[in-house]
């Protein structure tokens, strides 16, 4: 689970494997995956730290595809990085 919170400042705890969509518009809104929405203060650079960190946690269980992604897309810019001899 991963705390999150409500514009009102109330804290409330989220089951990420149920997050569909997280979008910007321009509060953050997290659609899950039965069509609830929750709009929250975190941006979504946090949530998406807040998912990886609770997967890190959990370490073994299969991380959604876009934390997959993102971790790819890092290991590819560091492989492409020059560096000085």
């Amino acid at each position: 689970m991963i705390e999150l919170t409500k514009l009102n400042n109330e804290t409330f705890f989220m089951n990420p494997h149920l997050i569909e969509v997280i979008e910007r518009i321009p509060n953050t809104i997290i659609t899950m995956t039965n069509g609830k929405k929750y709009i929250v203060l975190e941006s979504v650079d946090e949530i998406t730290a807040k998912i990886m960190g609770f997967y890190k946690k959990i370490n073994g269980y299969h991380m959604p595809e876009i934390i997959a992604v993102a971790a790819d897309e890092t290991d590819t810019d560091h492989k492409n990085e020059t560096h000085a001899d």
